[in-house]
This record gives structure tokens, sequence and C-alpha cells, in this order.
């Protein structure tokens, strides 16, 4: 219980963007530079003794005005700065005609930019495997729990190692901070991660659940997400589901829906089922490979796994296979 408030407590603080992760392997959070104003200015004029209220209106009355308190930020010169020094070419002269609530979309678009350009300095680094070695043992502290927020660090890692392996457009559905850091986990009507290739896509979804809890939660919404979305599209798609162990119901559902031809999903919902363990072992593969892998290879190593369930006598049998082909599924 403590270790859950303690992640609570730290997310609500990263959910005001002030303070962000200070790296993938770390267990601590930090003051980014270009925020240290905003803190020093609320650490300098915000009162923090508590406050009572003889009436319920007069405490709403302040909770709901959006002007107060005043923060760093309601101010048009120190704004005007912090354009400025995001895009130096957005003229002085410029700025000074817009009203309060222009300029701070205008940082707002400007700050979203360059978390995308962040992005992209990170696709363009792992695409390297050159972070190979950090994924792992990113991995390595979530199994520990030695990471702040182990689900979102889950979903952020296996981005990454989407990234690192392939050649399609991945996209994760987690929201970056602003210094393009994972803030929030993927919405609940949604994958974890789109890897979207040219004639085939996968749906990536992971859990740290486990035992039964991990069928009852995982289970219906991961088979929805497929369903959703290979009912919009004419490309085949697959879904790969990451967890730490495998419930055996778990295995059994993903086993029994490759056998059938579900309306409510659009067909056969092709869900392929790795432990972390065989998915680290997937990447290791494809590290040590003269060659690495495409979407070519991958759509082979997703196919050959899904036909498995055909063949199998049953889903021990199927996973068995699964956990084989992971050994050579890079030649």
């Amino acid at each position: 219980n403590h270790i859950d408030y303690a992640d609570a407590a730290i997310r609500y603080l990263r959910e005001t963007r002030l303070v962000s992760l200070t790296g993938s392997r770390s267990n601590r959070i930090h003051i980014p530079n270009d925020k240290r104003e905003e803190v020093k200015y609320i650490l300098d004029h915000l009162t923090r003794e508590p406050i009572s209220w003889a009436k319920a209106s007069d405490y709403t009355a302040l909770l709901f005005d959006a002007a107060t308190p005043t923060l760093y930020g309601d101010n048009s010169e120190r704004l005007m700065a912090a354009i400025s020094s995001l895009d130096p070419a957005q003229a002085a002269s410029h700025l000074a005609l817009l009203s309060l609530d222009s300029l701070k979309d205008l940082k707002e678009e400007l700050t979203r930019r360059r978390v995308e350009t962040t992005i992209e300095e990170q696709v363009n680094t792992l695409q390297l495997y050159t972070e190979f070695d950090d994924i792992e043992v990113t991995y390595s502290d979530i199994k520990k729990r030695q990471v702040l927020d182990a689900p979102l660090l889950m979903e952020w890692n296996t981005w990454r190692a989407f990234v690192m392996l392939d050649d399609g457009e991945i996209k994760g559905n987690f929201v970056f901070d602003d210094a393009g850091y994972p803030l929030v986990t993927a919405a609940g009507n949604q994958a974890d991660i789109v890897c979207a290739y040219d004639d085939f896509d996968i749906l990536v979804e992971v859990t740290l659940s486990k035992g039964a809890k991990q069928y009852e939660m995982e289970g219906e919404p991961v088979a929805r997400h497929l369903g959703n979305y290979q009912k919009q599209t004419s490309k085949d798609v697959f879904c790969i589901f990451i967890a730490p162990n495998l419930h055996p119901a778990t295995l059994s559902h993903f086993y029994l829906l490759h056998q059938y031809e579900v309306a409510y999903y659009g067909g056969k919902v092709r869900i392929i089922p790795l432990s972390l363990d065989e998915f680290q072992d997937l990447l290791k593969q494809a590290y040590r490979a003269p060659t690495k892998p495409t979407a070519q290879t991958i759509k082979s190593f997703v196919q050959s796994a899904s036909e498995l369930a055909q063949s199998s006598a049953n889903e021990t049998e199927w996973y068995r296979g699964i956990s084989q082909l992971i050994v050579s599924w890079v030649s």
C-alpha cells in the first residue's frame, strides 16, 4: 500500500508537467531546467497553510476559479520570453499583439512540437540498436519493481523495443511529458502500441498482472481492441500480448479465439502470447543477427505462430511451439 500511495503521489506531481523522470532506468524524478522558474514562483508566492471554509460554496468558488491561483505563466512578458526560447524566429513585435490566452496556446503548441522532435530523435537512436542494453536493463528493473510507475514504464520500454526491432510506423498510445518521457498509460479503449506496416499491422498489449486476475483484466479487452481495429482495415491484423508470466486461462482464451470466426470481432482474433522473458529472447536474437529483421521477418513470425494454433492439439502444445519459433525467428 505504501508503494501504491507513493506511485500515485508521484503520478499527480508529474501530471503538472513540472517534474519529469530522470532517465529510463531511474527511480527518481527531477525538476527540468526549463521548469525551475515556474516551481520557484509557486514556492515563493503560494501559501501552504491550510484553509478552512464555513460553507461548501466558498470552497467551490475558489476551487473552480480558473484565474486562481496566479501562476508563473499568467504573465505576458514571461510567456513571450518562454516562446522566444522555444522558437527564436518568433518576432517580438508580433508576440506583443497577442492576448494572454493566445500566448499560452502558442507556447503549448511550440512545446508539443519540441516533444515531437525529441521523440523523433529517440526513434532514430533506437533504430541503430544502440539502446539495446538500456532496454534490457529497464526490463530487469521493471521485473524487480525498481522503477517509478512500472505499468507505464512497461508500455514505454516495449514501444522502444518495437521501434528498435523493425521498419514500421510504431505508435505508442501512452502520453509523453514535455521532456519526452512517458507520462500516462494508454487509454482503456485502445491498444497500448500500434505497429503499422505496408500490408499488415500488429497491436501490442502489455500487462504486469499475474494469476487469474490477468485473464479477468486482459482477456476480453485485448480481443475487443483487436476486433475493433481489424473491422476498420483491410490489412491483416495480429496482436502480440506480453506479460511477465502467462496464466493458463489467458493462454486457453487466446488459443480458442484462433479457432473460430467471430462476427463481433470481425473474424478470427489472432493474439500471440509471449512471456516477458520470451520477448527479451526475441530481442536478443534480433540484436545478435548479422542481418536485422524487417517487417516481413516479423510478419512471418506472427503468421507462423498464428498457424500453429490451427495445427496444435491444445493451448499448451501451441504455446510450446511459439517458444520454439523464437529460437530461429530472425532466420
